[in-house]
């Protein structure tokens, strides 16, 4: 190997070493973010002395403005992080949002009702997809964020690239083919429905086995329709279904 080969074979792996470390440290923050997420709303839940038997829109509640909850009241009439507005004086009320209500209502009649359970779902939702049903943006995906998940280098998961001018020519097809490389041939996709059955609704329902188990508990064809778990209320009652299953 000539010197030339050398130096360049050297800076290259130098750069994947950088790219890895990035991963890393990006996929750390998501975590630590979620742990966060899942601790404020479980304190905003306690704050509020929340009896979900009796749940509405609008309960009148008794609190203490954050004093010993690690929750910051914001300069509205709240506390910032929980996206949960929780009075700041005593005697004001608890508002949740039309979407945060609809998911409560759901989960409620999955029979989960333990208000810690509710908060530490309520905060992975928050965290996955801020209670906004919608599909994932595979073409995010840079060819060097791929050719790192999927080249000749790494040892996690099966090979797909052999250069990263593959890589490049991957993406420049668009987001189907990303998604098909991503998700095709496994979770019961066929290798050309990858795209067709990737994250979608509150949780980010994935895989055309899980649209089609979730979609049955539902009474939903999510099969022939996946564009549906992005609808609000499908979206809720897939949540719903889905969290009842894991407990």
């Amino acid at each position: 190997m000539t010197l030339r080969k050398l130096t360049a074979s050297l800076a290259r792996w130098d750069d994947l070493a950088k790219e890895q470390i990035k991963l890393e440290e990006e996929k750390q923050e998501k975590t630590e973010e979620l742990q966060k997420s899942t601790s404020i709303v479980s304190q905003a839940f306690k704050l509020a002395s929340i009896d979900l038997s009796k749940f509405s829109s609008q309960i009148k509640v008794k609190v203490e403005e954050g004093k010993g909850t690690g929750i910051t009241p914001s300069s509205k009439s709240g506390y910032s992080g929980t996206g949960i507005t929780v009075g700041a004086k005593a005697g004001e009320g608890i508002q949740l949002k039309g979407e945060q209500q609809e998911l409560i209502s759901e989960l409620k009649k999955q029979g989960i009702a333990d208000p810690s359970a509710l908060a530490n779902i309520m905060a992975q939702v928050q965290a996955v997809s801020g209670f906004k049903p919608r599909s994932e943006e595979v073409g995010k995906y840079s060819a060097k964020t791929l050719y790192n998940l999927y080249g000749p280098e790494q040892s996690k998961n099966k090979p797909r690239f052999q250069s990263m001018e593959e890589a490049q020519a991957l993406v420049s097809k668009g987001p189907e083919a990303v998604g098909n490389l991503l998700y095709g041939g496994r979770m019961g996709n066929a290798a050309d429905e990858g795209y067709k059955y990737r994250g979608r609704g509150l949780i980010q329902l994935t895989g055309k086995s899980n649209y089609e188990k979730y979609g049955k508990l539902i009474g939903v064809d999510l099969v022939e329709n996946p564009d549906l778990a992005n609808d609000p209320e499908i979206a809720s009652k897939l949540a719903a279904a889905y969290f009842r299953d894991q407990a």
